[in-house]
């Protein structure tokens, strides 16, 4: 799951600039975890376990507010848009993992805001 989530994360941190749709971003990250064997939301689908939220949501004046990288979402990210990309994988009976980082838009691609890296440890 970790490494999922990660190979998720970075693909769409070096997806992601201006005027991309938050849609396809959203898709982007689905069209990597479906690849790796995870049930996603996608097309409105109810499930227990798997990427079970959206990718990211704008951080400004809320924790939570536009733009948002949802299947819904089909506006294009504005330049200096702060935004988290947070893919997550969930299952009830042994856990989760959810890799979060919180990026300015720019022009040519986006800004990494968050200097930790991600790391397993078990």
């Amino acid at each position: 799951m970790f490494d999922a989530v990660l190979e998720a994360k970075n693909a769409c941190i070096d997806a992601l600039h201006e005027g991309v749709l938050g849609s396809e971003m959203f898709n982007l990250c689905c069209d990597l975890l479906e690849k790796a064997g995870y049930p996603t939301i996608r097309g409105g689908k109810q499930i227990a376990k798997g990427f079970i939220h959206s990718l990211g949501h704008g951080v400004g004046l809320e924790i939570h507010e536009d733009p948002r990288m949802s299947e819904v979402y089909k506006f294009p990210l504005k330049e200096h848009s702060i935004v988290t990309v947070e893919p997550g994988l969930y299952d009830p009976k042994i856990g989760g993992v959810r890799i979060e980082d919180i990026v300015e838009v720019t022009k040519k691609g986006c800004k990494n805001l968050t200097k930790m890296e991600a790391l397993l440890e078990i």
